[in-house]
Protein backbone atom coordinates (compact mmCIF):
# COMPACT_ATOMS: atom_id res chain seq x y z
CA UNK A 1 0.00 0.00 0.00
CA UNK A 2 2.98 2.49 0.86
CA UNK A 3 4.51 1.79 -2.02
CA UNK A 4 1.70 2.07 -4.19
CA UNK A 5 0.50 6.03 -2.98
CA UNK A 6 4.55 7.04 -3.26
CA UNK A 7 3.86 5.54 -6.93
CA UNK A 8 0.49 7.35 -8.17
CA UNK A 9 1.62 10.92 -6.44
CA UNK A 10 4.78 10.55 -9.27
CA UNK A 11 2.26 8.57 -12.22
CA UNK A 12 0.65 10.32 -14.90
CA UNK A 13 -2.61 11.36 -14.72
CA UNK A 14 -5.12 8.33 -16.12
CA UNK A 15 -8.31 11.02 -16.32
CA UNK A 16 -9.81 11.93 -19.51
CA UNK A 17 -8.69 15.76 -20.68
CA UNK A 18 -6.50 16.00 -17.65
CA UNK A 19 -7.24 17.06 -14.20
CA UNK A 20 -7.27 21.19 -13.22
CA UNK A 21 -5.75 22.39 -9.83
CA UNK A 22 -4.81 19.97 -7.50
CA UNK A 23 -4.45 15.96 -8.21
CA UNK A 24 -5.26 13.07 -6.18
CA UNK A 25 -5.18 9.80 -6.85
CA UNK A 26 -7.88 6.94 -6.80
CA UNK A 27 -6.16 3.22 -7.13
CA UNK A 28 -7.49 0.03 -7.94
CA UNK A 29 -6.29 -3.45 -8.08
CA UNK A 30 -4.49 -4.82 -11.40
CA UNK A 31 -3.07 -8.66 -11.34
CA UNK A 32 0.38 -7.01 -11.56
CA UNK A 33 -0.42 -5.08 -8.56
CA UNK A 34 -1.59 -1.84 -7.17
CA UNK A 35 -1.73 1.05 -10.00
CA UNK A 36 -3.10 3.62 -10.65
CA UNK A 37 -6.55 4.47 -12.38
CA UNK A 38 -7.71 8.35 -12.25
CA UNK A 39 -6.79 11.69 -11.03
CA UNK A 40 -9.39 13.73 -9.58
CA UNK A 41 -9.35 17.32 -7.68
CA UNK A 42 -7.97 17.89 -4.61
CA UNK A 43 -11.11 19.07 -3.01
CA UNK A 44 -10.83 22.07 0.09
CA UNK A 45 -12.41 20.20 3.23
CA UNK A 46 -15.72 21.97 3.88
CA UNK A 47 -16.62 22.68 7.92
CA UNK A 48 -15.30 20.65 10.01
CA UNK A 49 -13.91 18.72 8.03
CA UNK A 50 -10.19 17.83 7.50
CA UNK A 51 -7.99 16.92 4.00
CA UNK A 52 -5.58 14.26 4.66
CA UNK A 53 -2.59 13.01 2.85
CA UNK A 54 -3.06 9.41 3.87
CA UNK A 55 0.50 7.43 4.66
CA UNK A 56 -0.73 4.15 6.11
CA UNK A 57 -4.50 2.59 6.06
CA UNK A 58 -6.19 -0.41 6.94
CA UNK A 59 -7.90 -2.19 4.06
CA UNK A 60 -11.46 -4.05 3.86
CA UNK A 61 -9.76 -8.25 4.29
CA UNK A 62 -12.59 -8.74 1.66
CA UNK A 63 -10.66 -7.16 -1.06
CA UNK A 64 -10.05 -9.45 -3.61
CA UNK A 65 -6.09 -9.47 -4.72
CA UNK A 66 -7.09 -11.18 -7.75
CA UNK A 67 -9.67 -9.34 -9.68
CA UNK A 68 -8.47 -7.11 -12.15
CA UNK A 69 -9.84 -3.59 -11.30
CA UNK A 70 -11.47 -4.88 -7.85
CA UNK A 71 -12.59 -1.40 -5.68
CA UNK A 72 -10.78 -1.72 -1.95
CA UNK A 73 -13.04 -0.02 0.57
CA UNK A 74 -10.19 1.38 3.37
CA UNK A 75 -11.78 1.80 6.75
CA UNK A 76 -8.83 3.39 9.05
CA UNK A 77 -6.59 6.14 8.07
CA UNK A 78 -3.41 7.49 9.29
CA UNK A 79 -1.69 10.56 7.23
CA UNK A 80 -0.94 14.25 7.80
CA UNK A 81 -3.50 16.92 7.45
CA UNK A 82 -2.99 19.21 4.82
CA UNK A 83 -5.94 21.56 5.33
CA UNK A 84 -8.74 21.97 7.74
CA UNK A 85 -11.92 23.29 7.31
CA UNK A 86 -13.61 25.87 9.55
CA UNK A 87 -14.94 25.07 12.36
CA UNK A 88 -11.83 22.66 13.29
CA UNK A 89 -9.79 24.43 16.41
CA UNK A 90 -7.98 20.89 17.82
CA UNK A 91 -6.40 19.87 15.00
CA UNK A 92 -4.37 22.37 12.59
CA UNK A 93 -2.25 21.08 9.43
CA UNK A 94 0.83 19.64 9.27
CA UNK A 95 -0.20 17.25 12.07
CA UNK A 96 -0.47 13.63 11.51
CA UNK A 97 -3.62 11.84 12.33
CA UNK A 98 -5.69 8.53 12.73
CA UNK A 99 -9.16 8.94 11.36
CA UNK A 100 -11.89 6.71 10.93
CA UNK A 101 -13.61 7.10 6.73
CA UNK A 102 -15.08 4.55 4.39
CA UNK A 103 -13.65 5.56 1.23
CA UNK A 104 -12.16 4.08 -1.41
CA UNK A 105 -7.57 3.42 -2.02
CA UNK A 106 -6.21 6.95 -3.00
CA UNK A 107 -3.29 9.15 -2.09
CA UNK A 108 -5.89 12.10 0.08
CA UNK A 109 -9.40 11.51 1.82
CA UNK A 110 -11.75 13.80 3.24
CA UNK A 111 -13.33 13.14 6.45
CA UNK A 112 -14.95 14.51 9.41
CA UNK A 113 -12.55 16.00 12.23
CA UNK A 114 -14.66 14.64 14.75
CA UNK A 115 -13.70 10.95 13.55
CA UNK A 116 -9.68 12.13 13.66
CA UNK A 117 -7.37 11.58 16.79
CA UNK A 118 -4.26 13.07 16.43
CA UNK A 119 -1.29 10.31 16.22
CA UNK A 120 1.89 11.13 18.50
CA UNK A 121 5.43 11.39 16.97
CA UNK A 122 6.56 8.51 18.88
CA UNK A 123 3.94 6.25 17.57
CA UNK A 124 5.05 3.83 14.63
CA UNK A 125 2.28 5.13 11.79
CA UNK A 126 1.87 1.25 10.39
CA UNK A 127 1.16 -0.10 14.11
CA UNK A 128 -1.61 2.92 14.42
CA UNK A 129 -2.76 1.58 11.32
CA UNK A 130 -3.23 -2.24 11.90
CA UNK A 131 -5.37 -1.27 15.50
CA UNK A 132 -8.41 -0.86 13.62
CA UNK A 133 -9.72 -4.90 14.17
CA UNK A 134 -8.32 -4.94 17.79
CA UNK A 135 -10.35 -1.53 18.38
CA UNK A 136 -13.52 -3.15 16.61
CA UNK A 137 -13.30 -6.18 19.07
CA UNK A 138 -13.10 -4.02 22.03
CA UNK A 139 -15.97 -2.51 21.45
CA UNK A 140 -18.11 -5.31 20.06
CA UNK A 141 -17.17 -6.97 23.65
CA UNK A 142 -17.17 -4.81 26.00
CA UNK A 143 -19.06 -1.94 24.17
CA UNK A 144 -21.84 -4.15 22.82
CA UNK A 145 -21.50 -7.41 24.51
CA UNK A 146 -20.73 -6.24 27.79
CA UNK A 147 -19.23 -9.20 28.64
CA UNK A 148 -17.31 -9.09 31.72
CA UNK A 149 -13.60 -10.59 32.75
CA UNK A 150 -14.35 -14.19 33.14
CA UNK A 151 -17.34 -14.21 31.01
CA UNK A 152 -16.59 -16.57 27.42
CA UNK A 153 -16.93 -15.53 24.29
CA UNK A 154 -17.47 -17.69 21.05
CA UNK A 155 -15.31 -16.22 17.67
CA UNK A 156 -16.28 -17.49 14.19
CA UNK A 157 -13.69 -16.79 11.55
CA UNK A 158 -13.57 -18.01 7.71
CA UNK A 159 -11.12 -15.67 6.67
CA UNK A 160 -8.47 -14.78 9.32
CA UNK A 161 -9.98 -11.91 10.38
CA UNK A 162 -10.78 -12.68 14.19
CA UNK A 163 -7.31 -13.44 15.29
CA UNK A 164 -7.31 -9.69 16.67
CA UNK A 165 -10.33 -10.18 18.58
CA UNK A 166 -9.12 -13.60 19.95
CA UNK A 167 -6.28 -11.87 21.30
CA UNK A 168 -8.13 -9.24 22.64
CA UNK A 169 -10.69 -11.44 24.39
CA UNK A 170 -7.94 -13.31 26.13
CA UNK A 171 -6.40 -9.55 27.33
CA UNK A 172 -9.73 -8.82 28.88
CA UNK A 173 -10.08 -12.07 30.77
CA UNK A 174 -12.73 -13.96 28.43
CA UNK A 175 -12.82 -17.48 27.93
CA UNK A 176 -12.71 -17.45 24.50
CA UNK A 177 -13.60 -20.40 22.25
CA UNK A 178 -13.28 -20.20 18.11
CA UNK A 179 -14.97 -21.71 15.09
CA UNK A 180 -12.66 -21.53 12.15
CA UNK A 181 -12.08 -22.51 8.77
CA UNK A 182 -9.78 -25.54 8.55
CA UNK A 183 -7.29 -23.75 6.65
CA UNK A 184 -7.11 -21.47 10.24
CA UNK A 185 -6.49 -23.92 12.50
CA UNK A 186 -2.97 -23.56 12.54
CA UNK A 187 -2.83 -19.56 12.84
CA UNK A 188 -5.37 -20.00 15.86
CA UNK A 189 -3.50 -22.27 17.30
CA UNK A 190 -1.17 -20.26 18.82
CA UNK A 191 -3.76 -18.10 21.03
CA UNK A 192 -3.84 -20.39 23.57
CA UNK A 193 -8.06 -20.62 23.43
CA UNK A 194 -9.92 -22.87 25.80
CA UNK A 195 -11.40 -24.94 22.62
CA UNK A 196 -10.64 -24.69 18.71
CA UNK A 197 -13.33 -26.14 16.38
CA UNK A 198 -13.58 -26.91 12.72
CA UNK A 199 -16.64 -24.77 10.90
CA UNK A 200 -16.85 -28.11 8.73
CA UNK A 201 -17.04 -30.51 11.39
CA UNK A 202 -20.54 -32.33 11.17
CA UNK A 203 -20.84 -33.01 14.76
CA UNK A 204 -19.77 -29.20 15.88
CA UNK A 205 -22.74 -27.96 17.22
CA UNK A 206 -22.31 -31.12 19.92
CA UNK A 207 -19.01 -30.73 20.54
CA UNK A 208 -19.87 -26.73 21.01
CA UNK A 209 -22.74 -27.51 23.01
CA UNK A 210 -20.53 -29.90 25.67
CA UNK A 211 -16.94 -27.61 25.48
CA UNK A 212 -18.48 -24.32 26.95
CA UNK A 213 -21.15 -26.19 28.98
CA UNK A 214 -24.19 -24.95 27.55
CA UNK A 215 -23.35 -21.95 25.76
CA UNK A 216 -21.39 -18.97 25.71
CA UNK A 217 -21.76 -15.40 26.76
CA UNK A 218 -21.01 -13.68 23.23
CA UNK A 219 -20.62 -15.26 19.69
CA UNK A 220 -18.48 -12.84 17.81
CA UNK A 221 -18.99 -13.47 14.05
CA UNK A 222 -16.37 -11.54 12.35
CA UNK A 223 -17.28 -13.08 8.98
CA UNK A 224 -20.83 -12.56 8.72
CA UNK A 225 -23.02 -15.04 7.28
CA UNK A 226 -24.93 -18.23 9.07
CA UNK A 227 -24.20 -19.74 12.28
Amino acid sequence: FIGSLRYARHAPSHAPGGVQGRRAYALAIAPEGVVPRSAFHRRSPEERNLLVRVSHATADPEAALDRAGADISVRLFVGEVEEAGAGVRDIVPGRRVACLASAGLATHVLVDSRLAVVVPDEADPKRVAALLPVLEAMFAMQGRGGVRRGGSVLIRDLDGRGVAAASVARHLGLRTYALVAPRLRELYASQKLAGLFDTLDPLADDVLRDATQGGVDLLLDVSGGWI
